[in-house]
């Protein structure tokens, strides 16, 4: 009979066929007593119970043919026969039990005298597919009994300490005993659980939990034995999986069965937080309330109410899980950790963040100072400024709760410069007495009407020639008394220097810059020693520059029997002025008689003054600077050296014969440039002081090494000596 489809007999296949517990029974036995059915780990393929023994199917034995007789062939109807579902009845598949139970049957046997010598490659086919089905069976067996052996031959005695990598607290107490375990525990946890406050980080907030609160205290006892019970409780896989795990990796003791702790308080204080912490989406804004104020010079009401600005911050849309938030506070409890961070990752859209610079620069407005305008000449008033105090509002805005609006005030800012500033302060004020000539008067008028209402810019320089012009008739100057050779003459303009001596004296006060100034001749008798100044045109001029920060009005006026001049601006100043004089040098005048004939041309009688005395002097004079809160002198400047000639006293005296003829001027007159008219009334000469052959005696100023008088200190008030 032919072998068919396999590559070998039936005897043969039946013993490759056996199962492991045939093949190995001393492991298997052994496998069946160390390990119950659920014992083994996962991957590890239990053996299965041996099935109930059944007969083999008997199948025909072919032998080989006798030598004789000729064998007899089996007939057709008790050969098996193998029937084939497939749609190419040239292949053959592989060999399968038949769902139906169905037995395979072997296909006629061919005629052995037409039978080939050589096995036909179908035959090659299914025999290489049975032996890889043999392999991959053997393979899964020797598998399972890899694990088994494995399992055997890591296992250890039980050597009476925690596994590797057991933690319990935060400490690794891998390699203890239960009783090192306990004692170190313990000290690790004296001053935490106890004692140590929870704090719980979120966004906006902070939680804190004392110990006082939650009643933490931990069984370090029973927590220890935990430790030392894990891989040593379970089944005999778990205990097997313990010691795996603790081979690879930590394994943390949850703390909680072995604590008291007041989880229904804790979760209460994180359901409150959590109840105000979620918020539905807003967007951030911010908006001017009231009406805008109005800030021109003009109009504005320090009184009227400012806006108000309001911002609003929104509102993030957030939802914070408090089962998440309270699983990890008591996971931070069983690490003996305490300090639970929540950062900004739980949030939500946020609403875009106010920038408070960008609105400042928007809402603020600076001021604008008052100022001189040259052209109109007049002020322009002031613009208060509008703003709100941003650094403040930053804190109020980073104090916020999300949705929370904050009110910050809008408020003035004050110019540096107002129009009530300017020209509110008198600097100064000064006036001198003037005589009864009316030419004279009149030319005071003239010059003080030049120069009132003349603003001084901050820098500029004032001119007295060039504010007032050229003295002549057609600006309607008069004849009146000047000095020449020594003399008094009618000149156009006489008497000018009157004023601007006030007014030298007014910038003095004011402790303004002094740019020009001269002496006269002689003494003056309507201001104090070397406190004149004299002019001329084209000769001797008078300039003085506004160092202040304002503009400087004058004011000037004939009124009341004065000269009276005002110098007004706005005083920044902490002192004030005063003067002070110091006579250093004294030449007395002398009386002489000058002889005239009974008709002499001017009339002049016996005994009538012909020329004013006036004695010699120098002079120097300081400015002195006073501490306007304590009067305390602050400093004391040298101003100016004046110096005066003397003049003799002539009295007249007639005789019939003459001994010689008049004096005749030897000098040219100071003023005025062009010739006199004919006087109109007889010349007056400023008074001189009553006793004018002594210097005054009065005296503030130390004495320096010129003196040779006592000095003799100005007085504070207007002069009673003017003339």
């Amino acid at each position: 009979m032919s072998k068919g489809k396999f590559s070998q007999p039936r005897s043969t296949r039946d013993a490759q066929s056996q199962s492991p517990e045939e093949l190995f029974p001393e492991l298997a036995s052994t496998l069946a007593e160390e390990f119950l059915l659920e014992d083994l780990p996962t991957g590890v393929i239990a053996p299965e119970a041996p099935a109930e023994a059944q007969e083999p199917i008997q199948e025909p034995i072919t032998q080989p043919p006798a030598a004789a007789p000729a064998p007899t062939p089996i007939p057709a109807a008790e050969r098996p026969t193998l029937i084939l579902a497939m749609d190419d009845p040239t292949e053959l598949p592989d060999q399968q039990p038949l769902a139906s139970g169905a037995q395979w049957q072997e296909a006629p046997e061919a005629d052995p005298e037409t039978a080939p010598d050589e096995v036909s490659p179908k035959v090659k086919k299914h025999k290489k597919i049975a032996l890889i089905s043999l392999c991959c069976a053997a393979l899964l067996v020797l598998g399972g009994i890899v694990a088994a052996v494995s399992i055997l031959l890591t296992r250890a005695a039980d050597d009476g300490l925690i596994l590797n990598n057991v933690t319990v607290a935060g400490v690794n107490l891998g390699g203890m005993t239960q009783e090192q375990a306990e004692q170190v525990l313990r000290a690790a946890t004296k001053d935490t659980y106890s004692r140590q406050d929870m704090v719980i980080k979120l966004p906006g907030a902070t939680i804190t939990l004392t110990p006082a609160q939650t009643g933490a205290k931990l069984d370090v006892e029973a927590a220890a034995k935990a430790a030392y019970n894990y891989g040593r409780t379970g089944s005999r896989a778990e205990r097997q999986k313990a010691k795996q795990q603790s081979m690879t990796g930590p394994y943390h003791i949850a703390l909680l069965p072995y604590m008291e702790l007041d989880t229904a308080y804790i979760r209460q204080v994180i359901e409150e937080y959590c109840a105000g912490f979620n918020s539905v989406y807003s967007e951030s804004s911010y908006t001017l309330q009231g009406d805008r104020p109005a800030l021109g010079g003009d109009q504005f009401d320090a009184d009227a109410a400012c806006q108000t600005l309001l911002l609003d911050p929104g509102s993030p849309g957030q939802d914070l899980d408090m089962e998440a938030l309270y699983d990890r506070v008591l996971d931070a409890y069983s690490f003996n950790t305490f300090v639970v961070e929540i950062d900004d990752s739980i949030l939500g859209d946020m609403p875009v963040p106010l920038d408070l610079d960008a609105i400042f620069a928007e809402y603020h407005t600076d001021p604008v100072d008052a100022y001189f305008d040259t052209e109109t000449k007049t002020v322009v008033p002031e613009t208060y400024g509008y703003t709100f105090d941003l650094e403040y509002a930053k804190e109020l805005l980073a104090a916020a709760e999300p949705g929370t609006v904050v009110r910050v005030p809008m408020e003035y800012v004050e110019p540096e410069r107002i129009a009530a500033d300017f020209f509110a302060d008198e600097l100064s004020s000064y006036q001198t007495k003037h005589t009864n000539s009316e030419n004279r008067n009149t030319n005071l008028r003239l010059a003080c009407a030049s120069i009132n209402g003349m603003i001084l810019l901050p820098g500029e320089t004032f001119d007295y020639n060039q504010a007032l012009g050229k003295r002549t008739k057609e600006a309607g100057y008069k004849a009146a008394g000047a000095y020449a050779n020594g003399e008094t003459v009618l000149e156009i303009g006489g008497g000018i220097c009157q004023v601007s001596s006030t007014l030298y004296y007014c910038t003095l006060m004011a402790d303004l810059e002094i740019v020009t100034r001269e002496a006269h001749s002689y003494v003056s008798t309507y201001m104090p020693y070397g406190m004149d100044a004299t002019v001329s045109w084209n000769g001797p001029d008078f300039r003085f520059r506004n160092n202040t920060e304002y503009p400087i009005r004058i004011e000037a006026e004939v009124a009341d029997g004065y000269v009276k001049i005002r110098l007004v601006g706005t005083d920044t100043k902490d002192h004030y002025v005063k003067m002070e004089y110091e006579i250093v040098g004294w030449e007395a005048y002398e009386t002489v008689y000058k002889e005239f004939a009974p008709d002499n041309e001017k009339g002049y009688k016996d005994g009538d003054v012909v020329s004013t005395p006036y004695a010699g002097c120098t002079v120097k004079t300081y400015r002195c600077k006073y501490d306007k809160a304590t009067d305390e002198l602050i400093s004391r400047d040298f101003e100016a050296r004046s110096q005066y000639k003397r003049r003799d006293e002539v009295i007249a005296k007639i005789v019939t014969t003459p001994t010689e003829d008049p004096d005749t001027p030897t000098e040219k007159p100071t003023e005025p440039t062009e010739k006199p008219s004919e006087p109109t009334e007889k010349p007056t000469e400023p008074s001189t002081p009553s006793e004018n052959t002594q210097p005054p005696q009065e005296s503030t100023a130390p004495p320096t090494e010129e003196t040779t008088v006592p000095p003799t200190t100005e007085p504070t008030g207007s002069s009673d000596d003017a003339a």
